[in-house]
């Protein structure tokens, strides 16, 4: 169940990642619920890393997640040389930085 809570979270991520980047791509304005400027944060100085945009960056985090928590869920504990579970917590500890 957790896993699958695991992936249901990163495909929401996934999602949302794809949504401010077509919003960014066609001049959009983002809505927030929160009822604060989406568009300060996607255009602020901090909205790259090394000229890559976290849109980007997050939905390659996300599908990563989404691929390990697949994978687990098909019961495949091994691929080629590295430990699922091991990749898993690696990206979860390296997302909590981000």
């Amino acid at each position: 169940m957790i896993l699958f809570s695991i992936l249901t979270l990163a495909v929401i991520g996934i999602l949302t990642c794809v949504h401010i980047y077509r919003a960014k791509k066609h001049g959009r304005t983002l809505v927030c619920v929160i009822g604060t400027d989406c568009n300060a944060v996607v255009t602020s100085e901090y909205r790259a890393i090394l000229g890559i945009p976290l849109e980007n960056i997050g939905t390659l985090y996300y599908g990563a997640i989404a691929i390990f928590a697949g994978l687990l869920l098909a019961e495949i504990e091994r691929v080629y040389l590295f430990d699922i579970d091991f990749l898993f917590t690696a990206m979860s500890f390296a997302g909590a930085f981000c």
